[in-house]
Protein backbone atom coordinates (compact mmCIF):
# COMPACT_ATOMS: atom_id res chain seq x y z
CA UNK A 1 0.00 0.00 0.00
CA UNK A 2 1.35 3.63 -0.75
CA UNK A 3 0.94 6.51 1.67
CA UNK A 4 0.81 9.64 -0.29
CA UNK A 5 3.28 12.31 2.13
CA UNK A 6 4.75 15.15 0.99
CA UNK A 7 8.34 15.26 0.12
CA UNK A 8 10.88 17.80 -1.37
CA UNK A 9 14.15 16.42 -0.39
CA UNK A 10 15.54 13.65 0.57
CA UNK A 11 19.08 12.23 1.83
CA UNK A 12 20.33 9.26 3.22
CA UNK A 13 21.85 9.44 6.76
CA UNK A 14 24.91 7.98 5.67
CA UNK A 15 28.85 8.71 6.20
CA UNK A 16 31.31 8.19 9.82
CA UNK A 17 32.47 10.88 12.24
CA UNK A 18 35.66 9.62 12.94
CA UNK A 19 36.43 11.57 16.16
CA UNK A 20 34.87 14.79 17.87
CA UNK A 21 37.51 16.95 17.05
CA UNK A 22 38.38 15.95 13.25
CA UNK A 23 36.01 17.26 10.64
CA UNK A 24 33.70 15.02 8.65
CA UNK A 25 34.70 13.59 5.92
CA UNK A 26 35.15 15.99 2.44
CA UNK A 27 32.33 13.96 0.58
CA UNK A 28 30.17 15.05 3.30
CA UNK A 29 31.09 18.28 4.54
CA UNK A 30 33.09 19.90 1.68
CA UNK A 31 31.07 23.30 1.04
CA UNK A 32 31.73 23.52 -2.43
CA UNK A 33 30.18 20.49 -3.04
CA UNK A 34 26.49 21.30 -1.32
CA UNK A 35 23.47 23.13 -3.13
CA UNK A 36 20.79 25.15 -2.77
CA UNK A 37 17.35 25.31 -3.60
CA UNK A 38 14.22 26.99 -2.84
CA UNK A 39 10.28 26.24 -1.39
CA UNK A 40 7.54 27.67 -1.18
CA UNK A 41 3.77 26.72 1.03
CA UNK A 42 4.83 23.78 2.61
CA UNK A 43 5.78 22.97 6.13
CA UNK A 44 8.81 20.11 5.33
CA UNK A 45 11.31 21.99 3.56
CA UNK A 46 14.44 19.29 4.54
CA UNK A 47 13.83 15.97 4.43
CA UNK A 48 15.93 12.37 5.35
CA UNK A 49 15.97 9.10 6.30
CA UNK A 50 18.29 6.73 8.02
CA UNK A 51 19.45 4.24 5.83
CA UNK A 52 20.59 1.29 8.57
CA UNK A 53 19.57 0.69 11.95
CA UNK A 54 23.06 1.29 13.38
CA UNK A 55 22.85 4.91 14.44
CA UNK A 56 22.39 6.06 17.76
CA UNK A 57 23.09 9.73 16.99
CA UNK A 58 22.86 11.78 14.40
CA UNK A 59 23.10 15.80 13.84
CA UNK A 60 21.17 17.30 10.65
CA UNK A 61 22.68 20.81 9.29
CA UNK A 62 21.07 23.12 6.91
CA UNK A 63 21.07 27.16 6.39
CA UNK A 64 17.71 28.84 5.71
CA UNK A 65 16.46 32.12 4.76
CA UNK A 66 13.40 33.55 4.51
CA UNK A 67 11.19 35.70 1.71
CA UNK A 68 8.13 37.02 3.29
CA UNK A 69 4.68 36.95 1.43
CA UNK A 70 4.18 40.22 -0.79
CA UNK A 71 1.38 41.19 1.48
CA UNK A 72 3.25 40.40 4.85
CA UNK A 73 2.88 42.99 7.64
CA UNK A 74 5.14 42.88 10.32
CA UNK A 75 2.80 43.91 12.70
CA UNK A 76 0.14 41.41 11.96
CA UNK A 77 2.38 38.45 11.00
CA UNK A 78 5.14 36.33 13.01
CA UNK A 79 8.40 35.97 11.42
CA UNK A 80 8.84 31.77 10.59
CA UNK A 81 10.17 29.74 13.72
CA UNK A 82 11.77 26.41 12.97
CA UNK A 83 10.86 22.55 14.07
CA UNK A 84 12.44 19.54 13.56
CA UNK A 85 11.41 16.02 14.63
CA UNK A 86 12.83 12.87 14.15
CA UNK A 87 11.26 9.24 14.49
CA UNK A 88 12.30 6.30 16.33
CA UNK A 89 10.24 3.56 14.62
CA UNK A 90 10.65 3.90 10.20
CA UNK A 91 8.37 6.17 8.88
CA UNK A 92 8.92 5.95 4.60
CA UNK A 93 5.65 6.11 2.75
CA UNK A 94 6.19 3.13 0.57
CA UNK A 95 5.77 6.14 -2.58
CA UNK A 96 8.76 7.32 -1.02
CA UNK A 97 11.13 3.55 -1.12
CA UNK A 98 9.47 2.69 2.36
CA UNK A 99 8.07 -1.15 2.75
CA UNK A 100 5.04 -2.03 2.10
CA UNK A 101 1.65 -2.63 4.15
CA UNK A 102 0.20 -5.51 3.69
CA UNK A 103 -2.95 -5.43 2.59
CA UNK A 104 -6.13 -6.50 4.73
CA UNK A 105 -8.77 -7.07 1.91
CA UNK A 106 -9.07 -10.50 0.30
CA UNK A 107 -8.78 -9.32 -3.11
CA UNK A 108 -5.76 -8.10 -5.10
CA UNK A 109 -5.68 -4.40 -5.62
CA UNK A 110 -5.71 -4.75 -9.24
CA UNK A 111 -8.84 -7.43 -9.50
CA UNK A 112 -12.03 -4.57 -9.33
CA UNK A 113 -14.58 -5.28 -7.05
CA UNK A 114 -17.73 -7.82 -7.12
CA UNK A 115 -20.21 -5.15 -6.09
CA UNK A 116 -23.51 -6.75 -5.36
CA UNK A 117 -26.19 -4.01 -6.47
CA UNK A 118 -23.62 -1.58 -6.24
CA UNK A 119 -22.36 -2.36 -2.73
CA UNK A 120 -19.29 -4.35 -1.21
CA UNK A 121 -17.90 -5.12 2.05
CA UNK A 122 -15.86 -7.50 3.66
CA UNK A 123 -14.83 -7.96 7.81
CA UNK A 124 -11.01 -7.20 7.76
CA UNK A 125 -9.64 -5.31 9.86
CA UNK A 126 -7.39 -6.23 12.69
CA UNK A 127 -8.98 -7.54 15.94
CA UNK A 128 -6.71 -4.77 17.62
CA UNK A 129 -4.56 -1.98 17.09
CA UNK A 130 -1.26 -0.75 18.47
CA UNK A 131 -1.53 2.74 20.33
CA UNK A 132 -0.50 4.15 24.11
CA UNK A 133 -2.85 4.97 26.53
CA UNK A 134 -2.48 8.41 26.64
CA UNK A 135 -4.11 8.70 22.53
CA UNK A 136 -7.00 5.42 23.38
CA UNK A 137 -9.83 8.63 22.66
CA UNK A 138 -8.55 9.16 19.25
CA UNK A 139 -6.34 5.64 17.85
CA UNK A 140 -7.97 2.89 19.61
CA UNK A 141 -9.86 1.58 16.75
CA UNK A 142 -7.09 1.76 14.11
CA UNK A 143 -5.86 4.52 11.52
CA UNK A 144 -5.87 2.79 7.93
CA UNK A 145 -4.46 3.58 4.73
CA UNK A 146 -6.33 2.98 1.77
CA UNK A 147 -5.85 3.16 -2.18
CA UNK A 148 -9.35 3.68 -4.37
CA UNK A 149 -9.57 4.15 -7.80
CA UNK A 150 -13.53 4.49 -9.28
CA UNK A 151 -15.64 5.45 -11.73
CA UNK A 152 -18.53 6.31 -9.93
CA UNK A 153 -18.86 8.20 -7.24
CA UNK A 154 -19.12 6.02 -3.59
CA UNK A 155 -19.29 6.20 0.08
CA UNK A 156 -17.22 4.13 2.30
CA UNK A 157 -17.19 3.18 5.51
CA UNK A 158 -14.04 1.62 7.48
CA UNK A 159 -14.91 0.62 11.08
CA UNK A 160 -17.45 2.66 11.43
CA UNK A 161 -16.13 5.81 10.12
CA UNK A 162 -17.44 6.86 6.05
CA UNK A 163 -16.38 8.83 3.76
CA UNK A 164 -17.54 9.93 0.64
CA UNK A 165 -15.19 9.92 -2.43
CA UNK A 166 -15.74 11.12 -5.50
CA UNK A 167 -15.54 9.55 -9.13
CA UNK A 168 -11.96 10.35 -10.65
CA UNK A 169 -9.55 9.34 -12.97
CA UNK A 170 -6.73 9.16 -10.95
CA UNK A 171 -5.60 7.08 -7.63
CA UNK A 172 -6.45 8.65 -4.71
CA UNK A 173 -4.92 7.95 -1.23
CA UNK A 174 -5.77 8.79 1.97
CA UNK A 175 -5.90 7.37 5.78
CA UNK A 176 -8.72 6.89 7.70
CA UNK A 177 -9.31 6.77 11.32
CA UNK A 178 -12.09 3.89 12.72
CA UNK A 179 -14.62 4.93 15.14
CA UNK A 180 -16.03 1.82 16.53
CA UNK A 181 -15.27 -1.26 17.37
CA UNK A 182 -16.43 -2.74 13.91
CA UNK A 183 -13.88 -4.55 11.57
CA UNK A 184 -16.28 -4.23 8.88
CA UNK A 185 -15.15 -1.87 5.56
CA UNK A 186 -18.13 -1.57 3.36
CA UNK A 187 -18.51 0.48 -0.37
CA UNK A 188 -21.82 1.54 -1.74
CA UNK A 189 -21.60 2.92 -5.38
CA UNK A 190 -23.86 5.14 -6.93
CA UNK A 191 -24.22 3.28 -9.91
CA UNK A 192 -24.51 -0.90 -9.87
CA UNK A 193 -22.09 -0.97 -12.97
CA UNK A 194 -19.38 0.98 -11.25
CA UNK A 195 -15.66 0.12 -11.75
CA UNK A 196 -13.77 -0.19 -8.40
CA UNK A 197 -10.46 -0.71 -7.17
CA UNK A 198 -9.77 -0.47 -3.74
CA UNK A 199 -7.37 -1.66 -1.49
CA UNK A 200 -6.23 -0.85 2.75
CA UNK A 201 -3.59 -1.69 5.09
CA UNK A 202 -3.66 -0.98 8.46
CA UNK A 203 -1.13 2.32 9.00
CA UNK A 204 0.61 2.45 12.71
CA UNK A 205 1.18 4.75 14.78
CA UNK A 206 4.71 6.51 14.80
CA UNK A 207 5.86 8.04 17.86
CA UNK A 208 7.86 11.28 16.76
CA UNK A 209 10.24 13.72 18.76
CA UNK A 210 11.87 16.94 18.17
CA UNK A 211 12.85 20.77 19.08
CA UNK A 212 12.55 23.93 17.56
CA UNK A 213 14.47 26.98 17.07
CA UNK A 214 13.20 30.72 17.20
CA UNK A 215 15.41 33.29 18.17
CA UNK A 216 14.48 36.21 20.73
CA UNK A 217 16.98 38.43 18.53
CA UNK A 218 14.72 38.41 15.77
CA UNK A 219 12.01 40.82 15.10
CA UNK A 220 8.44 41.09 16.34
CA UNK A 221 6.36 39.38 19.38
CA UNK A 222 4.07 36.84 19.98
CA UNK A 223 1.23 36.19 22.56
CA UNK A 224 1.69 32.93 21.39
CA UNK A 225 5.28 32.76 23.11
CA UNK A 226 7.20 31.83 20.23
CA UNK A 227 9.47 34.61 18.10
CA UNK A 228 10.57 33.75 15.14
CA UNK A 229 13.91 32.05 14.03
CA UNK A 230 14.82 32.95 10.51
CA UNK A 231 14.53 36.10 9.41
CA UNK A 232 15.08 37.89 5.69
CA UNK A 233 18.14 39.68 5.73
CA UNK A 234 20.53 36.84 6.34
CA UNK A 235 21.19 33.06 6.50
CA UNK A 236 20.96 31.11 9.02
CA UNK A 237 22.29 27.94 10.06
CA UNK A 238 19.82 25.25 12.34
CA UNK A 239 21.34 22.64 13.84
CA UNK A 240 19.33 19.40 14.87
CA UNK A 241 20.90 16.29 17.23
CA UNK A 242 19.33 13.79 18.56
CA UNK A 243 20.58 10.64 20.23
CA UNK A 244 19.00 7.04 21.79
CA UNK A 245 19.79 6.49 25.88
CA UNK A 246 18.37 4.59 28.64
CA UNK A 247 14.98 4.47 26.69
CA UNK A 248 14.70 7.71 25.37
CA UNK A 249 15.12 10.45 22.77
CA UNK A 250 17.02 13.90 23.89
CA UNK A 251 16.88 16.47 20.91
CA UNK A 252 18.17 19.12 20.74
CA UNK A 253 17.74 22.37 18.32
CA UNK A 254 20.06 25.76 17.92
CA UNK A 255 21.18 28.33 15.14
CA UNK A 256 23.68 30.29 14.28
CA UNK A 257 24.46 32.92 11.69
CA UNK A 258 28.04 33.48 10.05
CA UNK A 259 29.30 35.37 13.17
CA UNK A 260 27.91 33.69 16.40
CA UNK A 261 25.61 31.34 17.65
CA UNK A 262 21.97 32.37 18.25
CA UNK A 263 19.90 32.55 21.62
CA UNK A 264 16.85 30.14 22.32
CA UNK A 265 18.44 26.78 21.89
CA UNK A 266 15.59 24.13 22.65
CA UNK A 267 16.26 20.60 24.20
CA UNK A 268 14.10 17.53 25.26
CA UNK A 269 14.09 14.27 26.27
CA UNK A 270 11.26 12.26 25.80
CA UNK A 271 10.99 8.25 26.75
CA UNK A 272 10.34 6.25 23.72
CA UNK A 273 7.02 4.24 23.61
CA UNK A 274 8.32 1.04 21.70
CA UNK A 275 11.87 0.97 23.45
CA UNK A 276 15.24 0.60 21.15
CA UNK A 277 18.37 1.32 21.27
CA UNK A 278 19.02 2.50 18.06
CA UNK A 279 16.95 4.84 15.41
CA UNK A 280 15.52 1.83 13.03
CA UNK A 281 16.02 2.31 8.97
CA UNK A 282 13.49 4.09 7.11
CA UNK A 283 13.12 6.58 10.28
CA UNK A 284 12.24 10.13 9.25
CA UNK A 285 14.16 13.00 10.01
CA UNK A 286 12.08 16.34 8.89
CA UNK A 287 13.11 20.01 9.01
CA UNK A 288 9.78 22.09 8.87
CA UNK A 289 8.77 26.04 9.16
CA UNK A 290 5.33 26.98 10.48
CA UNK A 291 4.43 30.60 12.42
CA UNK A 292 1.21 31.32 14.59
CA UNK A 293 -0.16 32.92 11.79
CA UNK A 294 0.30 30.33 8.91
CA UNK A 295 3.05 30.84 6.29
CA UNK A 296 0.63 31.72 3.37
CA UNK A 297 -2.24 34.23 3.72
CA UNK A 298 -4.69 35.86 1.15
CA UNK A 299 -3.01 33.49 -2.13
CA UNK A 300 0.78 34.99 -0.63
CA UNK A 301 2.80 32.58 0.70
CA UNK A 302 6.33 32.67 2.04
CA UNK A 303 9.21 31.36 0.37
CA UNK A 304 12.18 29.48 2.02
CA UNK A 305 15.85 29.26 0.56
CA UNK A 306 17.73 26.11 1.50
CA UNK A 307 21.17 25.50 1.31
CA UNK A 308 23.62 22.59 2.51
CA UNK A 309 21.09 20.09 3.92
CA UNK A 310 23.27 16.90 5.33
CA UNK A 311 22.94 14.52 7.81
CA UNK A 312 25.76 12.38 9.98
CA UNK A 313 26.32 9.86 12.22
CA UNK A 314 27.10 11.36 15.41
CA UNK A 315 26.22 14.12 18.17
CA UNK A 316 28.40 17.11 16.62
CA UNK A 317 30.31 19.27 19.28
CA UNK A 318 29.66 23.00 19.54
CA UNK A 319 32.98 23.48 18.66
CA UNK A 320 32.61 21.28 15.35
CA UNK A 321 29.64 23.12 14.04
CA UNK A 322 31.04 26.24 14.49
CA UNK A 323 34.27 25.13 12.66
CA UNK A 324 31.69 23.98 9.50
CA UNK A 325 30.05 27.18 9.96
CA UNK A 326 33.04 28.88 9.22
CA UNK A 327 33.63 26.88 6.64
CA UNK A 328 29.79 27.45 5.42
CA UNK A 329 29.78 30.59 5.20
CA UNK A 330 33.18 31.15 3.87
CA UNK A 331 31.80 29.06 0.41
CA UNK A 332 28.24 31.23 0.71
CA UNK A 333 30.56 34.36 0.66
CA UNK A 334 32.25 32.91 -2.57
CA UNK A 335 29.45 32.42 -4.63
CA UNK A 336 27.84 35.85 -3.55
CA UNK A 337 24.81 34.22 -1.39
Amino acid sequence: MKRALLILAALALRGAFAAPELLAPPQFGDPTRMWAYSCSNTMDVALAYFSDDQASNFTAIVWMKWKPRSNYVPSSGMVPFVMCNVSADPARATMEGGDGLPDLQSHRYETPLTLSGGTWGETCLPASYDYPDTLASQWQYGCYAVNIETDTALTLNVGGAEKSISASPEKQRFNILATSASRAVSISAASANANVKFGIAENPLVQFFGAQFDDSNSTGTSSYGVIGGLVSNEWRMVVFRGRIAAGSVTCNACGYNAASKLTNEDSSTQEIWHPRTTFAKNARLRVMVASPVGIQYDGAVDQFSLYGFRVYRGWFDDATIERMRDLDAAEMTRRGM
